[in-house]
């Protein structure tokens, strides 16, 4: 440190004041071009990456529900309202792999329906799955089987209805 003192005092006041001008024009652009550009490009980077990721996860989200809306049942629509009630929930039930013991229909728009022993997760994601199709479960009850199943019985109504 003392040689780079002594070096620097024994230039003449011109010299010195040229080196002072250099040092404080090279300064920042080191200090821009060692640390500022490599964190705003990094940082731009990661934006960039950010912004493909939240695209993708659209993406795959709008892919997630057309896979969905097109392995559920059409329960809802004209078409269906034209089926009647008690065949769109046998439709419905075979396309979940739910069994039902009894399906009587009460009238156009309403039906009775017992589901044979499931889990309890099963029937009631089930019942769930019939109401975001249009159909609505009026009245319900649960009956524990003993062996981790439960039988539902169950009222459903057109929605609507």
């Amino acid at each position: 440190m003392t040689a780079l003192r002594d070096w620097y005092l024994g230039r003449t006041s011109r010299e010195r004041w040229l080196i002072a001008l250099m040092l404080a024009i090279a300064v920042p652009l080191l200090l821009w071009a060692a640390i500022y550009r490599p964190l705003a490009l990094s940082l731009e980077a990661a934006r960039e990456r950010h912004e493909q990721a939240v695209r993708n996860h659209g993406l795959v989200l709008a892919r997630i529900a057309q896979l969905e809306s097109a392995r559920r049942p059409a329960l809802g629509g004209a078409a269906a309202s034209s089926s009647p009630l008690a065949l769109r929930v046998t439709e419905a039930a075979a396309q979940a792999g739910v069994s039902l013991t009894a399906n009587e229909p009460r009238g156009p728009s309403s039906a009775v329906i017992t589901l044979a022993p499931a889990a309890p997760t099963a029937a009631l994601r089930w019942l769930s799955q019939l109401e975001r199709g249009g159909i609505l479960v009026r009245e319900f009850s649960i009956t524990p089987q003993g062996n981790g199943t439960v039988a539902v019985a169950a009222t459903v109504a057109q929605g609507g209805a």
